[in-house]
């Protein structure tokens, strides 16, 4: 595009001295030109048919109303005043206002996800109180089931769970106190005699034997120290007196009886260990028979082996491998 006033005509002056400088090339120069392909106006020119045609030259208008697109000044600001396109600035939220929506509506979201978290995490801890609670509940009943005597009705030939009042689960719970002692005791004893059956199958090794009865002293002192801090009710003086008598002298005797025979090759210890292994025998024998009496007696109460257990049924069972036949 050209420009106004005196720019336009000066471009016009040029265009019409090169057409008219056009002429002035000899025949010899068209015909190079021509091969060469001459000038962009002499190509021009042979288009519109040859350099004595008529060229119209564009013409221009000097208005200032029209642009160098043609395009009216006022035409282009009325369209852009008019955009729908551009923003509205006086409709535009206000950033801070923007923000402090946008930082409510997050803290708003923060807070729901914390109160669902809070009753997550109560609901897992309240289901899991309950889970405890029907465990120890199961566990209640189970040992109640465990623990329950039952009695054998001959008549019905049913059996049905014994019913205890407030004195026999008393007296129930003391006789077991004194059956644990007197089990103890049986335990005493039964290690006596096991000493005494590896003594007379193991001669050469006695020496080694008689240290071991009195490492067994040790646990007999444990025994009678218990049995004197003991405290029963009056149905049970004879017999807590007896067994701790019996563990405080019968066995206590014959251990000290036996290592000092073996270690000092005494013939009068051991003539008192023998003697001593005789009174030890007879006096839990007594005691058996007497705890046994209880516990007939005493309601919800199991005594076990205490009716078939004996020292010679031990020797032959536990120490012979001989199994009662009777």
């Amino acid at each position: 595009m050209f420009g106004r006033g005196g720019n336009q005509e000066k471009a016009i002056d040029r265009l019409r001295r090169n057409i008219q400088d056009g002429d002035d090339y000899d025949d010899d120069s068209h015909e190079e030109d021509a091969a060469n392909g001459g000038s962009l106006l002499n190509r021009r020119m042979s288009l519109t048919g040859g350099g004595d045609a008529h060229v119209d030259l564009p013409t221009y208008n000097d208005d200032d109303d029209y642009d160098d697109d043609g395009d009216d000044p006022e035409e282009i600001e009325h369209y852009e005043l008019n955009d729908s396109s551009v923003p509205d600035y006086e409709q535009m939220p206000d950033a801070h206002e923007h923000q402090m929506a946008l930082d409510e509506g997050e803290e708003i979201r923060k807070h729901k996800e914390y109160k669902q978290g809070v009753i997550r995490v109560r609901l897992t801890r309240a289901m899991q109180y309950t889970f405890i609670l029907l465990c120890i509940y199961l566990g209640f009943l189970i040992y109640g089931v465990i623990v329950t005597q039952y009695d054998y009705d001959p008549v019905s030939g049913q059996i049905t769970a014994q019913t205890m009042s407030v004195r026999e689960l008393a007296a129930a719970n003391e006789f077991r106190r004194m059956q644990a002692f007197y089990l103890r005791s049986r335990w005493l004893y039964e290690e006596s005699l096991r000493l005494d059956f590896k003594l007379h199958n193991n001669p050469n090794s006695a020496l080694v034997i008689a240290t071991e009865y009195e490492v067994l002293l040790e646990d007999v002192a444990k025994l009678s120290v218990d049995l004197n801090a003991a405290v029963f009710g009056s149905a049970y003086n004879q017999l807590h007196a007896q067994l701790s008598n019996w563990v405080r002298t019968d066995v206590a005797v014959y251990l000290q009886n036996i290592s000092a025979a073996i270690t000092q090759s005494s013939q009068e210890r051991a003539g008192n260990a023998i003697i001593s292994r005789e009174i030890m025998y007879s006096n839990f024998m007594i005691i058996s028979e007497n705890i046994a009496t209880y516990g007939k007696s005493v309601k919800g109460v199991s005594l076990g082996d205490l009716f078939e257990w004996s020292p010679e049924k031990f020797v032959r069972e536990e120490l012979e491998g001989i199994a009662d036949g009777g």
